[in-house]
């Protein structure tokens, strides 16, 4: 089960209203959480899972909109979730926010794909948007993964902080610290190291402003200065080196936060689909 994040808005896909009824629309709102936002990818089929008459999303043929309707295993209902971001039905159409619009309310139509910002979706696993949310004191000990976006590789601790295929080893675990993140293994700290390229180097722990970090709910991880944890030229090769970069919405500042020990329970369709390859 999944949330299905507008990478434009950042607002998620939902049953408008929570209404029940086939030729409900699929509109953006920002996230509540309710059973209305959840999705599951069924044999080719978006469904609103929660819903007891196992409605799924399709396009309806009058004006191109998306609506909730009965299964029926159509072109029209039938969706691939391609690796450039978008979600594309059988009769070649993508899911598009209308009009590039960023209010709430707006409505998912199906259209040609041009490629544009309002046509590139985000699936979240909603065991992990449950752990997006900065941790708290609380539960500071809670060790997790950071998974960039752009490559769905992991940070991992080496000399630098690089991005690495995922192992499940302890140089790729951290622990969010009273606003610092520590590496499980080394005890190290991620810090912005002076300079013009402004490296992301590990540390001991310092009093100094360069180890402090927000976790932020739309993905983004930023520094005390304003600007935001980035893998350098949006690089997807293994060791690609990460640095403190001035926000800019691309996937190469995205990060999910996975528990450890959840990597292979949690997959999202996209996954699924290379995974069957």
């Amino acid at each position: 089960m999944f949330y299905l994040q507008s990478l434009h808005s950042q607002m998620y896909a939902e049953v408008k209203d929570g209404n029940n009824q086939a030729g409900t629309s699929v509109v953006l709102n920002p996230f509540n959480g309710k059973s209305s936002q959840m999705w599951v990818y069924e044999n080719g089929a978006i469904c609103n899972k929660p819903s007891r008459f196992n409605l799924v999303m399709m396009v309806q043929e009058a004006d191109e909109k998306i609506v909730m309707g009965r299964s029926r295993s159509t072109a029209a209902q039938t969706w691939i979730f391609e690796d450039d971001y978008t979600v594309q039905n059988g009769n070649n159409l993508v899911l598009d926010v209308r009009g590039s619009c960023k209010k709430s309310g707006t409505e998912l139509i199906a259209y040609r794909k041009h490629g544009g910002s309002n046509q590139k979706f985000r699936v979240v696993p909603i065991e992990i948007e449950k752990i997006c949310i900065p941790p708290t004191s609380q539960d500071s000990e809670m060790a997790f993964y950071l998974q960039c976006l752009n490559s769905f590789k992991c940070v991992e601790a080496r000399e630098v902080a690089v991005m690495a295929e995922f192992t499940g080893r302890a140089n790729q675990q951290w622990i969010y610290t009273e606003g610092r993140i520590q590496n499980r293994r080394s005890g190290l700290f991620l810090t912005v190291e002076d300079g013009l390229d402004r490296k992301i180097v590990l540390r001991q722990a310092r009093a100094s402003g360069e180890q402090r970090w927000e976790l932020n709910p739309d993905g983004t991880i930023s520094a005390e200065n304003g600007a935001v944890l980035d893998v350098r030229g949006n690089s997807v090769t293994e060791g690609a080196a990460l640095i403190a970069f001035r926000r800019h919405g691309g996937k190469n500042q995205l990060f999910m936060l996975r528990l450890a020990g959840m990597m292979h329970e949690v997959r999202t369709p996209l996954e699924q689909r290379a995974a069957s390859r």
